[in-house]
């Protein structure tokens, strides 16, 4: 027997000998004997080819239709933000974040568009706006809503999304409380803006909670001035009642405040 340089038509195999008994040629491998005009003519078939082809054209459709999906799918729910926007007369900055927080997370779930609309723009209006809408607001923009399902797209938006939820107090809603109690004049709302910037500016307190905060500038500055304006006697009791910050951390408070911004006060 000899060998020769010829590939096997089954297997693929290059270990083909000659039989001179027989004069043919056989694969070592599988044992297929090859035809003379296997041998002359044959050219390595490709089985896969046709499987590879198959393959990337289901692949190209099957791409081609998920960028279709998530076309509509971010048209279609950036149509209900704009849609339940306006019917709550949400500021504009509240629907272009919630847009933006779309595109954050549409490709990491399957998403009903109504409630991811209504999800999106109450997670915006909760960190952007002073004027933070309720639960209830936004389930009565579309009848049909569970609470639960709602609910749960929320925290689902905050997790993919990566976005904490903190309540941002203005001091403004802490100092209109002292207006309305104690009444308003302007020299006591002026001492109270510059002794929050003094504050932030040397970093007092920076422990305390932003209300403690708010409500303590208030106090000392109408403690202060409390001769120039009033509807009634500024108390720590009554700023208690009215704030809901307890007696303890506005004390503590106010004599960081003193002792470090050189203030004097007389009661």
């Amino acid at each position: 027997m000899k060998e020769r340089n010829i590939e096997c038509p089954i297997c693929g195999s290059k270990n083909i000998v000659y039989s001179r008994h027989t004069g043919e040629y056989i694969c070592r491998s599988c044992g297929y004997i090859i035809q003379d005009k296997e041998q002359r003519y044959y050219r390595p078939y490709k089985k896969d080819y046709t499987e590879k082809k198959h393959r990337s054209k289901n692949t190209y459709n099957s791409t081609r239709h998920h960028r279709n999906y998530r076309e509509n799918l971010l048209e279609e729910v950036k149509d209900y933000i704009e849609k339940y926007g306006e019917t709550l007369s949400l500021p504009s900055v509240d629907i272009s974040i919630a847009k933006t927080l779309l595109h954050k997370v549409i490709n990491k779930g399957r998403w009903n568009r109504r409630y991811l609309a209504l999800a999106l723009l109450y997670v915006s209006n909760r960190y952007n706006s002073f004027d933070k809408r309720s639960v209830k607001d936004f389930i009565a923009l579309d009848g049909g809503i569970d609470v639960k399902k709602f609910r749960k797209t929320v925290k689902n938006v905050l997790k993919l999304s990566n976005v904490t939820l903190k309540y941002r107090l203005d001091e403004r809603e802490i100092f209109s409380l002292f207006y309305d109690t104690f009444g308003y004049d302007d020299k006591t709302d002026e001492f109270m803006e510059k002794l929050y910037d003094g504050i932030r500016k040397y970093g007092v307190i920076r422990r305390k909670s932003p209300k403690t905060v708010y409500t303590t500038v208030a106090y000392i500055a109408y403690r202060m001035l409390k001769d120039s304006n009033g509807k009634e006697n500024v108390t720590l009791r009554k700023v208690t009642e009215i704030t809901k910050v307890s007696e303890v951390p506005i004390r503590n408070a106010v004599k960081e405040i003193l002792r470090e911004l050189t203030i004097e006060i007389y009661v």
